[in-house]
C-alpha cells in the first residue's frame, strides 16, 4: 500500500454514487482541505474555472497568461501545468504557500476554485482472504495501519467496502461478496 499525504479534510458526508465508479464508495472530499507538516512534495493543487458554459476555460489560458495572474505566487511555486481544457496544476515549495492559495483563489479570479487532487488525500488498499461473515463496522474497528511519517501511531481506515463479484444463475444477476475489501486511508 502507498503511502498517503495527510490532510485536514470533513469527511462527514458521502457522495451520490456515480454510474461509472463503485457505488458503495466515493468520498466527498471538497471543503476544508489543506496540507499539513506531516504532508509529502510535491504540494500540489488544482485550479478550476466553475464558471458553466464558457469558452475560455483556465487550461485553455496561455501559460504567460497563468504566469502574469499567479504573478504574486511565482517565488513560492516550483511548475505550473495544464492538466486538461478546464484544469491546470500549481505545484509550490511549501505546504504553508499551498494553503495560502487555496484560501485565496477566489482574490486572483472570482470564477476559479482550487483544490487538492483526490490522489493526495487518501490512499487504496485491498486485503484478500477476509473472512465473508465479518460485517464492515467489525473490519473498521479491527483494522489499524501504520504512518511512517508519524511514528508508531496507528491510524483507522476512512471506510472500508467489499469487493462483489457478479454471480448469475438462471437469468438472475447478483453480487455477492468476496473474501477482499477495499480500505480507504488519509
Amino acid at each position: 500500500m502507498s503511502q498517503n499525504k495527510r490532510v485536514h479534510t470533513d469527511l462527514s458526508e458521502l457522495q451520490p454514487p456515480s454510474k461509472k465508479s463503485n457505488p458503495e464508495m466515493t468520498l466527498n472530499i471538497t471543503d476544508g482541505q489543506k496540507y499539513d507538516k506531516y504532508s509529502k512534495t510535491p504540494y500540489e493543487i488544482y485550479g478550476r474555472d466553475v464558471e458553466e458554459g464558457k469558452d475560455n476555460k483556465l487550461g485553455k489560458l496561455h501559460i504567460q497568461s497563468l504566469g502574469i495572474r499567479f504573478r504574486d505566487y511565482l517565488d513560492k511555486l516550483l511548475t505550473i501545468r495544464v492538466v486538461n481544457d478546464e484544469t491546470i496544476s500549481l505545484t509550490f515549495r511549501t505546504f504553508e504557500f499551498a494553503n495560502e492559495l487555496l484560501q485565496n483563489i477566489r482574490k486572483i479570479n472570482a470564477n476559479w476554485n482550487a483544490t487538492i487532487p483526490s490522489f493526495k488525500l487518501y490512499t487504496i488498499g485491498v486485503i484478500r482472504g477476509v473472512q465473508e461473515e465479518l460485517s464492515d463496522r467489525e473490519l473498521k474497528e479491527g483494522i489499524r495501519a501504520y504512518r511512517h511519517e508519524l511514528g508508531r501511531e496507528l491510524v483507522k481506515p476512512l471506510n472500508i467496502v467489499r469487493i462483489k463479484r457478479k454471480k448469475q444463475s438462471d437469468g438472475n444477476i447478483e453480487f455477492v461478496n468476496t473474501t477482499a475489501v477495499k480500505l480507504y486511508f488519509q
